[in-house]
């Protein structure tokens, strides 16, 4: 198998990254790190490597692949001493030769085997022998001798080409390659590919609502491990497909299905680490929230990094000893594992300290506007009184106002006798009553 400097510069490079990180690991087992205090870094690092996907989907955007834009895909038989680059060097050959952009970027996929089939050896037949075949044609009955056939399969996809396209470019590689079989050829309309895209978003859709869902029942009905949960996996999504839009690579089915893929593995990581603090705040009486998180990290941090250590290196040797076809399904998980991982620790439980200072600090202003409420009702409660007694006070002050008018005070009244008090006393009973 051959290498290029660079695939055994970044197999190194790779090697000792995992060498540093087990070394890491090892040390951190007897050591606290508050992550929980740091939280805020990690955030800003996500939010510009976020800012940075979103920058390029923008201005680049994301390379669709054959499988969502449409296409042509053909499958050929070769020699199997061919390489991608022999075939590569032929299409843009022939391009030139045609001036045609539906062979721009195009993907080539080389089978890692090679594969045997059964050809017909065509005998050079005597002066005798063709008259025979001219004068009963297909009807003879000769078995013609077979003989085993060694190739190697590649699968070319273009844009979409015509038939008469197909047909001058598979004449233009039996030139070239000699003997070549032409094993299958397929046409994905635009029509097709924009189903795909559309039934791509339903099936992400559906997974994140699906999983809020669970995680939510999961544990005890607590939404903010759903929603923690979720913002980790639209997380991973966007660097996933924004690291793709960076480096222009095509994303084709093996990315949807590595996306979809890396969606479940990050769930199960970040299940595992809320387990933990779920079990930790029924065991621990003491501690502030964010201790309790802290230390359910530092105890999932060594079976974490470990997990996924050992998941990227087999990802590692799917990359460069796949072949061509699981190499781009191998880029996808590397990416989104990595990703899901960091969300996992570093985004998704600090995110539950956000939620719940988030939750005090509404019920808190629930409480204070219960207790405005109530003392306002208070007031309002203090002042109708206070002006109910008023009235009522008023009230007695006019019926006693009118008492004093039917009934003159001595100081008021002139000195009579006592006779004529009586009389004009009587007087003004008998006024009143009538």
């Amino acid at each position: 198998m051959n290498f290029s400097p660079i695939n055994i510069m970044a197999m190194v490079i790779f090697l000792f990254f995992i060498f540093f990180v087990t070394q890491w690991l090892s040390k951190m087992r007897k050591q606290q790190v508050d992550i929980i205090a740091r939280r805020n870094t990690f955030f800003i690092i996500s939010g510009v490597v976020i800012l940075i996907c979103l920058g390029s989907l923008i201005v680049k955007g994301l390379n669709l692949g054959l499988d969502f834009t449409g296409g042509t895909i053909m499958e050929i038989g070769t020699n199997p001493d061919v390489s991608t680059q022999d075939i590569e060097k032929y299409i843009k050959q022939f391009a030139q030769d045609t001036k045609s952009d539906k062979f721009d970027n195009p993907k080539i996929q080389r089978a890692a085997d090679t594969e045997v089939s059964k050809q017909v050896i065509q005998p050079t037949p005597t002066p005798g022998e063709a008259e025979d075949f001219k004068r009963y044609g297909d009807e003879t009955e000769t078995e013609l001798p077979t003989e085993d056939v060694t190739y190697r399969r590649f699968i070319i996809q273009t844009r979409e080409l015509s038939s008469e396209e197909v047909q001058n470019f598979k004449n233009f590689l039996k030139q070239q390659l000699g003997n070549m079989q032409d094993l299958k050829t397929d046409t994905i309309g635009p029509v097709i590919g924009q189903e795909l895209t559309k039934n791509a978003l339903i099936a992400i859709l559906i997974t994140l609502i699906v999983q809020l869902l669970y995680i939510t029942f999961r544990f005890g009905s607590q939404f903010r491990y759903g929603i923690a949960t979720d913002i980790a996996l639209i997380h991973d999504v966007i660097i996933m497909v924004g690291m793709y839009s960076l480096i222009s690579h095509p994303a084709d089915s093996p990315f949807l299905a590595a996306l979809l893929t890396i969606i479940g593995y990050s769930v199960m990581d970040t299940v595992v680490v809320f387990d933990r603090i779920r079990e930790n705040l029924k065991l621990m009486k003491e501690g502030t929230y964010g201790e309790i998180i802290n230390m359910s990290l530092n105890q999932t941090l060594t079976r974490t990094a470990a997990t996924t250590l050992t998941t990227l290196l087999s990802v590692f040797a799917l990359y460069y000893f796949g072949g061509d076809t699981l190499k781009d399904f191998a880029l996808a998980l590397f990416i989104g594992i990595t990703a899901g991982t960091y969300s996992s620790i570093f985004i998704a439980s600090p995110l539950l300290i956000l939620i719940d200072d988030f939750a005090k600090k509404q019920e808190s202003q629930r409480v204070a506007e219960r207790r405005k409420k109530q003392e306002e009702e208070a007031r309002l409660k203090s002042e109708k009184r206070l002006q109910q007694k008023a009235e009522e006070k008023e009230t007695k002050k006019e019926k006693g106002k009118v008492l004093t008018e039917d009934y003159p005070t001595p100081e008021e009244t002139p000195e009579v006798s006592q006779g004529e008090s009586r009389k004009s006393a009587k007087k003004s009973e008998r006024k009143r009553r009538r």
